[in-house]
């Protein structure tokens, strides 16, 4: 399972099969997980030491669609700093393959619904939770209890920090010490996790991710 889709788990409500309203820009952090998925695959690098552009090291099929649509993109783009690559994988669409995709597989379930009895509508509760209980069950074990991520708990940490997305998708059993999963969620990003060019990569895709945000913010 992709990150992105592992992250499309956490922001869709189970039941109701819509998306959590409290986050904005969703296509945002689902194209910094796809980002930072390339490049823990060996896909895309940073160049050189600190010059903060990525490049496409392996243009090959990679048995993801989504995947592969984003290492087409990308190798359109003139080594682009993070904060480009992340908005030129942003694009509207990005989120339906990857719903879709989970329904074929019977993790979730495709809704059709009208609005009012007329506005067309889809939504997309859970069928099969387990992967997303096993998920949840690792960021708890990482973010609470101080274990050692595994390099895809890593990525999705690293980009639910970036987009300030921690406290909005996770719940915390009463009595968390939110100030020390801050301070988690930080020491991960800055962590051994993973060797030093991914970890450098997937670094920069971060603060791509909110750098996009925050101009984001900033132009609403």
């Amino acid at each position: 399972m992709l990150v992105a889709e592992e992250l499309v788990l956490l922001v869709f409500d189970d039941t109701s099969g819509k998306r959590d309203g409290r986050l904005g820009n969703l296509d945002v952090m689902l194209a910094g997980a796809v980002l930072a998925e390339l490049a823990l695959r060996g896909r895309v690098e940073l160049l050189g030491e600190g010059t903060g552009r990525l490049v496409v090291v392996n243009k090959g099929p990679t048995g993801s669609p989504v995947l592969d649509d984003a290492v087409t993109r990308l190798a359109t783009l003139d080594q682009p700093i993070p904060q480009d690559a992340v908005n030129s994988l942003a694009w509207r669409g990005l989120m339906e393959p990857l719903l879709a995709g989970l329904a074929d597989r019977g993790v979730l379930r495709r809704e059709q619904r009208r609005v009012l009895g007329v506005f067309p509508a889809t939504r997309w509760p859970v069928e099969d939770d387990r992967h997303e209980q096993d998920v949840l069950r690792s960021l708890g074990d990482v973010l609470i209890d101080g274990a050692e991520p595994d390099d895809r708990t890593a990525v999705l940490v690293g980009v639910l920090s970036a987009a300030d997305a921690v406290m909005k998708v996770l719940e915390f059993p009463p009595g968390t010490d939110l100030r020390a999963v801050r301070a988690r969620c930080d020491e991960i990003a800055a962590g051994e996790w993973a060797s030093d060019a991914v970890r450098r990569a997937i670094a920069s895709i971060s603060a791509g991710v909110a750098a996009v945000f925050v101009a984001t913010t900033a132009g609403s």
